[in-house]
């Protein structure tokens, strides 16, 4: 039943950052001296305002009456609030409740039922011949809901605006529904629980639209219903932001697909090539990410034609349509559509190409780096298709073959609708899913007027879900038309293989990142090494050598390799073959030798030696769960390990007592250090300024070590000082012994370091309590052709089994193995290693065609068990008394075997051979811990810990077979580990051990450019002003570029502490994400070192006035706001070009005296004098 009119009240007088929890508890005692218990309060968040809604007009107008007249209610003792009578009467003369229009894509109204959960919202949809059953669902969680509009007319409405679309889901047809749940069966004979149907969409209207709608109006029953709602919504601290506003919804006149061919048409072609490919596919781009409807976008491409037409460079005009929306708020109904109107985006299009760089930080990088090429991307999920890029990406054998047309290749990647990967449960039937995606690999992707189709994938870019497309093309040398099949053709001979996998895995090693590659001329010899073998072992598995003079050629060429020590292993891939090429001195001139383990297909192309991987330094060693876990189990004492991690964390600590000690931190870690931070904090600690007094230095600071310790707690990262890891080969000299391995480096001082005795050698993954073996570290005699080598790790040819393979079936084609020597760590015993039977590739008695690779890609990603099995192998041992060496925990670890040789194989793991346990029961160290974010305006963390007031989630009920976990205290040494740490708590000493409440950015950069314009007094730098303003937006683009390029969804860009540290906080449990970001700090520090360089020299290449260039960037980074953005649904200025440039400053002025940095009074005394 409908409630009464109801009465709305204005509340103003509220400082922006009050909570809303913190304006109902001053509210409701007032309230409830009135006799009103229905009511609801909304205050947004970062509102100055707020609204009650009280049920009863007669008690709601007297309530008012007595504020109104008191006007004495006061917030923290200091805000004076004010009340005043809110109407949707005059929604212009109403602060609060305003009156606007929705623009409505689709429609199809249906009776359902909205549930609000712990951490999700699903609308369930009523089944219309089943009355108590849904035909269909939405489920959407309140992380990728930005904000739910509350409208009070006449029918009351919620309007749910995702940053992502829903998932969408169907119920499973059954003939009786109502018999599904009545419990009259016997354990064995009852049915299995019905399952839900993933879907691309709700019906084909809906399909239109799906990809692109991430608003939904749930229309509501009474009054009543949306109190409940906005009850209910209040229950925790990750619910989304709530407003209220009154909104009057409208088809549009043109319909969504009808906007969508009109701008397809006219992206199809480049009009007389002034609209080429890159502008098209920003076009796009916006629109496939629903930033800008198609009509909009159509109507700006005559302005785009015309910039072309204008003789406007191709990348500023791509820079220009992709950055058309920056700094503007997203379409929202509280905006004047004014904002979006042609003419006012038509005028800021010219604008941003007419102030557009001609070369982006993307563009330059790729032409300064002839290992990089610029990729366009593609992201398929089950609802929509999604545009990104392009970004430098490492070239590869067949992008170098085609360097002038590479944006007719795209890399697709497949995936949820929250960039994760799609999920295989067995309560959902995700058939349809896979059958979009086989239509996808299948057919062809049209975009902008190219047909893109599959044309192949690495196997690191299997594991992710991620394929090459390409578009024909003519190959503006030949002449010849390029295609798919010419493509592969070109790679190699495989029509003799009759296993898809096989065949996939061989043609995909012409899609390995290859960073360098040198052409073998006839002066270059070849010759072929007999393999090293024995009783069916295969001791050289994926090993050859290289000559000295051939691999010192190769190092000239590598990036990053000028002035670096020997590098003595080269992972390859040469014509058909792949692995490792170890330096042999004794070879003279060019000479390489190969194996016949390594030849993996018959071969034609040209002799191109490429590079993919170089064992140029000892890297450190770093423990997790799974190597813990087997130590423990093998006689390790637990309190051997957690001295280790208590070391760790005290290590941490002693690492944020002082300035000198966090700039050592940073540097150690790679952190911001190509910006210059950690040389930054030491110069602010030289000059007398705290670096503890700026809050953005702080978080900076605070990220990274958060990060290091969550590390720490979630993945069991503890460092081994007495350990290393190294890429492995094999003693070609025949010099060591069964059993003995010899492991020297190069350390930090630059000198030689072998260490000789007993060690434990092992590889990740662990999983099988014999992956793990002891081996005698020998040295070598000063006549040795080993001596002269280092940073690797050589094995025995000799013995009944070679090494590498007894630890989890490693070879040597580029393996990298654990070697440590701490006492703490080595076990008493060791278990005999695995030796799980070889699996042949299925056959299919035929030539393989390119629907079977299709297909064995799509058999893997729905096959994809390693992690769950991981997880399982992992519950498990930690139940066991035996823990890993368990019986059920050594069958689990050969289905993880199975599982990871999948992709090579075909063969998928026999998941009914997965021992049965109760997995609803876990140890504690496998909770979720919790949520923590960036503040968007402070840029501190928040930690949001598990909501368990609502312990009766009904979105659960939903899935009964999806049962709650049940954590249990663990004893073992993991569970000790995890409870050890205590992040919350350390984050809370970090801030309390520093300036908590320091100062906005301003009063530390001030106190800086005030030093240094004293220290260089006479000095001037004001000719280099408009210098300082370009480069600064030039970096600032790029950074804004890069929190988009390398987040997993545009719809939840990286912040920029995040860009900066190169840390980000998903990272640590999704491993896309760890990847992606591995390539966004690549990139960040490409484009910073071009910014310090521009900084510095001048067109000629001289640095004789880079001192008041620097002078003149950080007056402007402190004079001048920098650019805004949107984050976290609030606007923040990019602040960190001020630091890069206050490093530079610094470091120019150490220069200027030189190599010290004079102490002077460091407090503000008032305004900066510019000096011309």
């Amino acid at each position: 039943m409908a409630i009464s009119e109801g009465f709305d009240i204005f509340v103003s007088g509220i400082p922006a950052p009050v909570q809303e929890s913190r304006v109902r508890d001053l509210l409701h005692p007032y309230l409830l001296r009135h006799g009103i218990v229905r009511y609801e309060i909304t205050k947004g968040k970062n509102q100055g305002y707020a609204s009650i809604f009280i049920d009863d007009f007669a008690r709601g107008q007297a309530f008012l009456n007595v504020m109104q007249n008191q006007n004495t209610l006061r917030l923290h003792n200091k805000f004076t609030l004010k009340f005043k009578r809110s109407t949707n009467s005059n929604p212009k003369d109403d602060r609060f409740v305003r009156q606007k229009m929705a623009q409505v894509e689709a429609s199809k109204q249906r009776i359902g039922t909205l549930l609000v959960g712990n951490k999700s919202l699903v609308i369930l949809i009523n089944h219309p011949y089943l009355p108590g059953k849904w035909q269909h669902r939405l489920d959407m969680s309140f992380n990728d809901i930005s904000e739910i509009i509350i409208s009070r007319g006449n029918i009351s409405s919620a309007f749910i605006t995702g940053t992502v679309a829903p998932k969408v889901y169907s119920a499973e047809d059954n003939p009786f529904p109502d018999l599904q749940n009545l419990n009259l069966t016997t354990n064995r004979n009852r049915t299995a629980p019905l399952k839900k149907v993933r879907v691309p969409a709700l019906d084909d209207g809906h399909a239109k639209v799906a990809g692109t709608c991430f608003v939904y109006e749930v229309i509501l029953e009474d009054d009543l219903a949306l109190l409940s709602l906005s009850e209910l919504l209040r229950g925790g601290p990750d619910m989304p932001s709530m407003s209220r506003m009154q909104i009057h919804s409208v088809k549009p006149t043109r319909s969504y697909d009808v906007q969508m061919e009109t701008l397809r048409n006219a992206l199809s072609h480049d009009w007389n090539g002034r609209l080429p490919f890159s502008v098209r596919f920003q076009a796009l781009r916006i629109v496939r990410l629903g930033w800008l409807s198609p009509d909009s976008m159509t109507a700006l491409v005559p302005e785009m034609v015309k910039l072309g037409s204008d003789g406007i460079p191709e990348q500023a005009c791509a820079d220009a349509v992709r950055h058309i929306l920056d700094g503007m708020d997203s379409p929202h109904p509280s905006l004047s559509a004014g904002n979006y109107s042609t003419q006012s985006l038509t005028r800021r299009l010219r604008e941003e190409a007419c102030t557009s760089p001609k070369d982006s930080s993307v563009c330059r990088t790729a032409k300064e780096n002839s290992h990089l090429a610029l990729i366009h991307h593609v992201r398929i999920t089950p609802c929509g298709l999604y545009l990104a890029g392009p970004t430098p990406e490492v070239t590869n054998r067949v992008l170098r073959s085609y360097p002038d047309n590479t944006n007719y290749f795209i890399r697709v990647t497949f995936g949820d609708e929250d960039a994760d990967r799609l999920e295989v449960q067995y309560s959902t039937n995700n058939d349809g899913i896979w059958n979009r995606i086989h239509a996808m690999l299948n057919g062809a992707l049209r975009i902008c007027g190219r047909d893109y189709t599959f044309l192949g994938f690495s196997q690191s870019s299997m594991k992710s879900h991620t394929a090459w497309f390409m578009a024909p093309f003519v190959d503006p040398k030949t002449q010849d038309n390029v295609f798919p099949a010419l493509v592969v053709k070109n790679i190699g001979e495989f029509d003799s293989f009759r296993s898809p996998a096989r065949c996939a895995a061989r043609i995909g090693q012409a899609f390995t990142d290859t960073n360098v590659y040198v052409v073998l001329e006839g002066i270059c010899y070849q010759y072929s090494l007999p393999d090293v073998e024995r009783d069916g072992r295969c001791f050289s598995d994926g090993c050859g050598l290289i000559s000295s003079e051939l691999a010192d050629k190769i190092m000239e060429r590598y990036p990053g390799l000028k002035g670096r020590p020997q590098v003595n292993a080269f992972q390859i891939r040469y014509l058909g073959y792949k692995g490792v090429l170890a330096r042999a001195v004794h070879l003279s001139g060019e000479q390489l030798y190969v194996r016949p383990s390594m030849k993996k297909f018959d071969c034609d192309v040209p002799n191109h030696l490429e590079v993919c991987g170089i064992a140029d330094k000892p890297l450190p060693l770093f423990l997790n769960r799974s190597l813990i876990k087997i130590l423990e189990d093998l006689g390790v004492p637990a309190q051997n390990i957690l001295i280790l991690a208590d070391q760790t964390v005290k290590d941490l600590h002693k690492q944020m007592d002082s300035p000198i000690n966090i700039a050592n931190f940073l540097e150690s870690e790679k952190i911001a250090h190509a910006a210059g931070f950690p040389k930054l904090i030491q110069h602010l600690d030289d000059i007398q300024i705290p670096p503890s007094d700026d809050r953005f230095l702080q978080a900076v600071v605070e990220l990274a070590a958060i990060v290091r310790l969550r590390e720490l707690k979630y993945k069991g990262r503890i460092p081994v000082k007495n350990g290393m890891k190294l890429m492995g080969v094999m003693d070609h000299t025949g010099t060591l012994k069964h059993n003995e391995i010899y492991c020297p480096w190069i350390d930090a001082n630059g000198y030689r370091q072998v260490h000789l005795g007993r060690v434990a050698v092992t590889r990740s993954p662990t999983n099988h309590p014999g992956d793990l073996q002891f081996a005698d570290s020998v040295d070598v005699s000063l006549d040795s052709p080993l001596r002269e080598l280092h940073n690797l790790v050589f094995f025995s040819e000799y013995g009944e089994r070679d090494l590498p393979s007894q630890l989890g079936g490693g070879d040597l084609d580029g393996d990298m193995y654990d070697i440590f020597w701490e006492p703490l760590l080595i076990p008493p015993g060791r278990c005999t290693p695995a030796d799980y039977p070889r699996l042949p590739a299925i056959d299919i008695g035929r030539t393989v065609t390119v629907k079977d690779i299709t297909n064995h890609f799509v058999d893997y990603m729905k096959s994809d068990n390693v992690g769950l099995l991981s997880n399982h192998l992992m519950t498990l041992a930690d139940r066991q008394d035996s823990g890993i060496r368990d019986k059920d925990c050594v069958a689990i670890a050969e289905l993880i075997s199975n599982a990871l040789d999948f992709a090579k194989t075909g063969i998928k793991p026999e998941m009914n051979k997965l021992p049965k346990f109760d997995r609803r029961i876990k140890p504690d160290f496998m909770a979720p811990g919790p949520h923590v974010t960036i503040d968007s305006l402070e840029a501190s963390l928040q930690f949001v810990e598990q909501d368990e007031k609502n312990p009766h989630d009904p979105v659960a009920t939903l899935d009964p077979d999806q049962r709650k976990m049940v954590y249990y205290k663990s004893d073992k040494v993991l569970g000790r580990l995890f409870r050890m740490i205590d992040e919350k708590g350390f984050y809370d000493q970090l801030r309390a051990s520093t300036h908590a409440d320091a100062g906005p950015q301003a009063s530390v950069l001030k106190r800086v450019l005030e030093y240094v314009l004293k220290a260089s007094e006479g000095l001037l730098y004001a000719q280099y002003l408009n210098l300082a303003k370009d480069i600064r937006s030039d970096y600032e683009t790029s950074l804004d570029n890069i929190s988009y390029d390398y987040a997993l969804h545009p719809g939840h860009p990286l912040h920029e502490v995040e860009v900066v540290t190169g840390c980000a906080l998903g990272s640590i449990f999704n491993r896309r994400l760890k990847d992606s970001v591995r390539d966004m700090r690549e990139q960040f520090n490409r484009d910073v070192a071009h910014t310090r360089s521009a900084i510095r020299t001048d067109d000629d290449g001289n640095i004789d006035e880079a001192l008041p260039r620097s002078i003149a960037c950080l007056y402007d980074a402190v004079t001048y706001p920098g650019l805004k953005k949107k984050w976290g649904g609030k606007e923040v200025e990019l602040k960190s070009f001020a630091y890069l440039a206050a490093a530079v400053c610094l470091e120019e002025l150490q220069r200027f005296h030189g190599g010290l940095l004079r102490r002077y009074g460091t407090k503000s005394k008032g305004n900066i004098v510019m000096k011309a």
